[in-house]
């Protein structure tokens, strides 16, 4: 059995969607607790400054119950067994770093199961706080505080139907929320009991590799990920390179932990969203109110992403939807959105495009391109429309239409002022003024009588 130097590689939560993108799951914080060859660390092993780092660790009872809402007997219940995902293995490395890199096994499809048993006697509640240099505690960059874990140690062997592994590691697992359990694995290509080796041209070399996975209500996803190092004249440099990830569908941008959609859990979660309504719409310029038929369904993986505040999960979607006077008729690229509760089931559901994130239209190819008819533009050069309907488990749907116009440029420079770099060289770059939308006209939406 090989142990586990952990490693919690940084993450951004933002789906990164040019289209529907949200900074609805924040950034990623509190990763970083004082465990031996984490990323993060100083040379004397202390935790980096302003980041969050383990304040004290207490002991626990098996069958005590934890600020969580579930103790660490409930917790290796639902871990304790073979959890199994769809392996992308080198398909397509990913990574600025990537070129001239080639990976034993080959290229391929496969499968990879990991066997968790969790270690009885081993939870422990870690209080978690961020700490500058000197000392003092303070908040995040995004004001928020550090979660306090439920943490515990178990063997997970890791096995690959092609053959790249086939180890035994002692992880320690770490829950911030009732709902999800992340561990990390360090491994060192070419000496482990499986395949996995990596080959780089340049004198290039793999450092940090790691086996990072998260579960989600029994669902298992995750990435084999690390950094190629190379060194000239005594420079050091390292670029990031992903090596596979479980399942297949990944999300956006490779952040995020899959849910199973045909999950207990995944299912609950996507009743929020998908189906069709039969809804009103009330335009506000005092058009008269119409029915208005909305279908919507899942186009992507499902994705949990709530480490910071509220935990929520994400999912792509396809909606068509019509409206009885024609106004409407067209079929929108959209965001599901379902929040937990503090228990971890699913507790609100929103749909929606966000005006400023997603696409916007010439005026002339506005209908064509979104199916909304009958706006006057008076000299505006582009639209967009915003939408979101939400709904709570067991309440009505409301929601809101938007259309949006500027005869602005989608970007304006601005002169800046050259200013005097650290070196004396004159320095600058230009800015940039935004776009000023106007709101045209907009419709509530509401449950049909």
């Amino acid at each position: 059995m090989r142990p586990i130097l952990q490693l919690v590689l940084p993450a951004s939560l933002s789906l990164g969607s040019a289209l529907v993108g949200s900074a609805l799951l924040g950034a990623l914080a509190c990763t970083n607790g004082q465990i031996g060859g984490e990323i993060g660390v100083d040379g004397d092993g202390e935790a980096a400054a302003e980041g969050c780092e383990e304040r004290s660790r207490t002991a626990l009872a098996d069958d005590e119950t934890t600020a969580l809402g579930v103790s660490y007997a409930t917790l290796a219940d639902e871990l304790r067994g073979a959890h199994t995902a769809n392996l992308a293995w080198a398909a397509t490395l990913r990574g600025a770093s990537a070129s001239g890199v080639s990976l034993t096994p080959a290229a391929g499809d496969s499968d990879i199961t990991l066997d968790i048993q969790p270690i009885a006697g081993s939870g422990a509640w870690v209080d978690m706080a961020v700490e500058s240099n000197d000392g003092a505690e303070g908040a995040l960059i995004d004001g928020s505080e550090c979660a306090d874990e439920l943490r515990l140690r178990a063997i997970v062997r890791v096995t690959s139907a092609n053959g790249a592994f086939d180890d035994e590691f002692e992880v320690e697992l770490r829950a911030a929320s009732p709902d999800l359990v992340r561990g990390a694995i360090a491994l060192e290509p070419g000496e482990l009991e499986g395949t996995f080796a990596v080959s780089a041209d340049a004198g290039r070399s793999a450092v940090q590799t790691t086996l990072d996975f998260g579960l989600v209500h029994g669902s298992v996803s995750g990435s084999i990920s690390g950094f190629l190092e190379s060194e000239s004249e005594g420079a050091v440099s390292a670029g990031g390179v992903e090596y596979g990830h479980f399942p297949l569908e990944a999300c956006a941008d490779g952040v995020g932990y899959v849910v199973d959609p045909s999950s207990d859990f995944g299912e609950r979660v996507l009743a929020l969203l998908e189906g069709t309504r039969e809804l009103t719409l009330d335009w506000r310029d005092g058009s008269e109110t119409t029915a208005f038929h909305f279908d919507a369904q899942a186009a992507g993986p499902l994705c949990y992403g709530g480490l910071v505040g509220p935990s929520r999960l994400v999912v792509p979607m396809t909606a068509s939807a019509q409206s009885d006077d024609g106004r409407v008729d067209g079929t929108w690229s959209l965001e599901g959105q379902v929040e937990l509760d503090a228990t971890g089931q699913p507790a609100h559901g929103t749909v929606l495009r966000q005006a400023w994130l997603a696409s916007d239209y010439a005026v002339e190819d506005f209908v064509a391109a979104t199916g909304i008819d009958g706006v006057a533009f008076d000299g505006e050069s582009r639209a967009t429309f915003s939408f979101s309907l939400d709904e709570d488990v067991g309440g009505p749907e409301s929601g809101q239409l938007s259309v949006l116009a500027t005869n602005s440029e989608p970007c304006m420079a601005e002169e800046v002022e050259p200013s005097e770099g650290d070196a004396g060289d004159p320095s600058g770059s230009p800015g940039c003024a935004g776009v000023d939308w106007s709101e045209l006209v907009q419709a509530t939406l509401a449950p049909a009588e």
